[in-house]
């Protein structure tokens, strides 16, 4: 192994680019709560505790200055009552509705929206 300060670069991360709209697909989903997709240090973030109804919906992006897949994941909260999945028109999951026409499923294609981290979330809005 060689230092060398003159002849260094910095290492561009294998994430997203930043602010940016992006296509993605849904590849799973996964039912369970809140507490099960999310880690324990942030369980106490959640007014109304973390025994709600939750999916984790996992996606693939296409980076397109590399091609390279980059895979992330989002949470949605929902309401089960009597066997039936119920939501609000204002929730995420509502969001979703209005904006696809449909609840998430795999094989969704969505747009995804990066934050100035590169940071992924499905548009909803």
């Amino acid at each position: 192994m060689t230092y060398n300060a003159k002849e260094a670069l910095e290492a561009k991360s294998s994430g997203l680019p930043e602010d940016s709209i992006l296509d993605g697909v849904i590849t799973k989903i996964d039912d369970g709560k809140i507490k099960d997709f999310v880690d324990e240090q942030y369980h106490s973030k959640f007014e109304g505790g973390v025994d709600k109804p939750a999916i984790n919906v996992e996606l693939e992006i296409k980076n397109p200055e590399n091609d390279e897949i980059v895979k992330t994941h989002q949470m949605f909260t929902y309401i089960e009552e009597n066997g039936k999945t119920l939501y609000s028109s204002k929730s995420n999951l509502g969001k979703y509705k209005v904006k696809y026409n449909k609840l998430p499923e795999p094989g969704d294609h969505i747009k995804v929206l990066t934050d100035g981290k590169g940071i992924a979330k499905i548009k909803i809005e």
